[in-house]
């Protein structure tokens, strides 16, 4: 299996965004994974492809859920960047199920994910 690694480092953008209209953290949505950019050994930039989450708040996760092992396992991410057609996330691994889950999921492998969530507001120059 190939994976795609990105050679640009990820834009970073200061912008607000209005709350998204997709808050229901019961309700999870199919994400495909098409993009990895190793940001270090232990830390990797996940693109996932979604028209769905394409305004998260500053401040705000995602619910990332797997099954893992016939557990299901449901952990928060901070979304770092969107845009129009795919969100990125900002995982750091560690020996957790989900951690080991995502540093070994596939080029277009699929994600369910939930949200925003969170209850943090940030007003540019306030």
């Amino acid at each position: 299996a190939s994976t795609h690694t990105s050679t640009s480092p990820l834009l970073s953008t200061n912008s607000y965004c209005p709350p998204s209209p997709l808050s229901n953290v019961d309700s999870f949505s199919p994400c495909r994974l098409i993009e990895r950019f190793v940001v270090s050994p232990s830390c990797d930039i996940l693109t996932f492809d979604s028209d769905q989450y394409t305004e998260v708040p500053l401040g705000h996760h995602l619910y990332c859920r797997a099954t893992i092992n016939e557990i299901s396992v449901t952990r928060p991410y901070c979304v770092i960047q969107t845009n129009k057609k795919s969100l990125q996330l900002l995982v750091k691994y560690e020996d957790g199920l989900m951690s080991q889950y995502l540093k070994n999921m596939k080029i277009g492998q699929y994600m369910k994910m939930a949200g925003p969530h969170g209850n943090f507001s940030y007003l540019k120059g306030k």
